[in-house]
């Protein structure tokens, strides 16, 4: 009977999968060092559920974490420093719970609308966890630095303590000079206008 050859043929399969983001979410966020210019790229990241509460919505962001060494302000920037209009958002707590403390699009004085946030009087040893994403979808590539500073720590005038309204100190027409003015500081003062009068101060 005639001889059937037969053929083996092996057929090899390549599965290609895309490779997970390394910080595309706040579970695995990686550190970020004081100090040192990192280099980010978001244009291969995903928008976290986490709504923004700036930046039109935000876009797709990436994941920093870092750990307070003082009390300090900690301010995240990519002043002049990317491709496109970021957003910086910096919260506390965990990623179960995120603590939103400050968020910002556009930093006052930089170029191409990049971003400055600052978290102020920060406890040594809190755990931050820093996104950087984009104004309404916006993406692309820049460089963040963080910088953690002592806070500016308000020397009483000779009118403290005059903190809140009950304890505010009256004036009268005249200049006061030496008096010590600070965001963290409120300082009340009173007048008394006659009827008819205006005030200038």
């Amino acid at each position: 009977r005639p001889l059937m050859k037969k053929t083996s043929l092996l057929f090899a399969a390549t599965l290609f999968a895309a490779p997970a983001f390394a910080q595309d979410e706040c579970s695995t966020a990686v550190a970020l060092a004081a100090a040192t210019p990192t280099t980010f790229d978001t244009t291969l990241a995903t928008a976290s559920p986490t709504l923004w509460p700036c930046a039109a919505g935000g876009g797709p962001d990436i994941w920093y974490t870092f750990t307070t060494t003082q009390l300090a302000d900690v301010e995240v920037s990519t002043c002049n420093n990317a491709t496109y209009d970021t957003a910086i958002e910096i919260f506390s707590g965990d990623c179960n719970n995120l603590l939103p403390l400050v968020c910002n699009d556009d930093g006052g004085g930089c170029a191409g609308f990049t971003s400055i946030a600052t978290a102020p009087s920060v406890p040594s040893g809190t755990n931050l966890f820093i996104r950087i994403g984009g104004f309404n979808g916006a993406s692309g590539t820049g460089t963040v630095e963080l910088t953690e500073s002592a806070p500016f720590v308000c020397t009483p005038d000779s009118f403290e303590d005059n903190d809140d309204c009950l304890s505010a100190v009256a004036i009268s027409d005249g200049t006061y000079p030496g008096l010590t003015v600070s965001e963290s500081d409120n300082d009340y003062f009173s007048l008394t206008v006659p009827d008819g009068g205006t005030l200038d101060a």
